[in-house]
């Protein structure tokens, strides 16, 4: 289940904290675009928190996910 893409919209020079369990990130930490790693088939809850760069906090998004399959590039 690995390399999985999440992206989230925001303001330019933002950092962006993510929060999910049962996974590894991959890449993008801190970022509005976050690749993850799941350990196994779960449902999960994908958490992201955007910090502006003058330091102001915005609201926690919430985005139900489920890691059925390993991810393949094959068709």
């Amino acid at each position: 289940f690995a390399n999985r893409k999440y992206v989230s919209g925001g303001n330019p020079g933002s950092s962006f904290n993510w929060f999910f369990d049962g996974g590894a990130i991959d890449s993008g930490n801190l970022t509005p675009e976050l690749y993850i790693s799941f350990s196994g088939q779960k449902f999960n809850t994908l958490k992201v928190v955007e910090v502006t760069d003058e330091g102001c906090i915005g609201d926690t998004l919430y985005k139900p996910v489920f890691a059925d399959r390993p991810f393949s590039t094959e068709r």
